[in-house]
């Protein structure tokens, strides 16, 4: 008896191309998508958050020293910031302090005893 047939490739791009042949959403080794650390094992999922960490392009690590650099200038920016307004705070408490606020009955109730000099030239 004759040996049967092993494998064909019939009708296989036909059923491929039905639906279209669409482009792979990520691979598991692409950094720009995050693989899932679900369901694995401890040890492996230290070491490629490890991996991933060390194992950067110059252009990644340059990217994540600037942004490092903008968060500090940033952070110290706002704490010269707050120096200032609690400063400023405490010298204008300290103005405060020094001026004794005139009772208002009094000013209002004393009439001028010189007339203005504006006034008296008209």
């Amino acid at each position: 008896m004759a040996k049967s047939k092993n494998h064909t490739n019939h009708n296989q791009n036909y059923k491929d191309h039905r639906n279209g042949i669409k482009k792979a959403k990520f691979s598991i080794f692409d950094r720009s998508h995050k693989m899932r650390s679900k369901g694995l094992e401890r040890k492996l999922r230290r070491n490629n958050k490890m991996s991933a960490k060390k194992n950067r392009s110059p252009k990644e690590q340059l990217a994540i020293r600037m942004g490092c650099l903008h968060r500090q200038l940033a952070r110290a920016l706002k704490a010269r910031a707050a120096k200032k307004e609690r400063k400023g705070e405490k010298s204008a408490a300290a103005g405060k302090k020094d001026k004794k606020p005139k009772p208002a009955a009094k000013t209002a109730a004393k009439p001028s005893a010189k007339p203005s000099a504006k006034a008296g030239k008209k």
